[in-house]
């Protein structure tokens, strides 16, 4: 589930719950967190379900939609571009590694939320770089592409 629809949720709950304390009913309110079950447990599990997926979508942006392929071609565009003419102007000593490139790269097309060391990403087999091979995409995230392009 996206963060915006996790926002339309809490909005539309929030509004529920006001108009049932404008109208005094208790009752409503507590019948009504018990039945979407909202406890401060299911909320957090609910958080940890959404670090998860929002690292599918990511990886789904960055590879794989169609719907985000003419700004993957421009900043792929720049980053080349530069590392040419910094590679051009210094032949014997490149200013940038390529673990420091792919970081601001990803970084750059994340909107600066990539907070990694180039060590790290280039040690830790975990962490996605464009060199590995990217996983498939679950039938969700293929169906939420096929309806953003049409």
């Amino acid at each position: 589930m996206s963060t915006t629809k996790c926002k339309t949720i809490q909005i539309f709950f929030d509004s529920s719950t006001q108009i049932l304390t404008k109208c005094r009913k208790l009752k409503e309110i507590v019948s009504l967190r018990q039945e979407i079950n909202m406890t401060d447990r299911n909320i957090q599990m609910v958080q940890q379900d959404l670090v998860t997926i929002a690292s599918q979508t990511i990886e789904h942006m960055l590879l794989k939609c169609s719907r985000w392929q003419a700004l993957r071609a421009d900043i792929l565009a720049q980053y080349i571009n530069k590392y040419k003419i910094q590679v051009a102007s210094k032949p014997s000593k490149p200013s940038l590694f390529p673990a420091s490139i792919s970081m601001r790269l990803v970084g750059k097309l994340l909107g600066k939320e990539l907070k990694l060391s180039s060590t790290r990403i280039r040690k830790d087999p975990t962490v996605l770089c464009t060199k590995s091979k990217p996983t498939t995409i679950s039938s969700g995230q293929k169906d939420l592409c096929e309806s953003e392009d049409s």
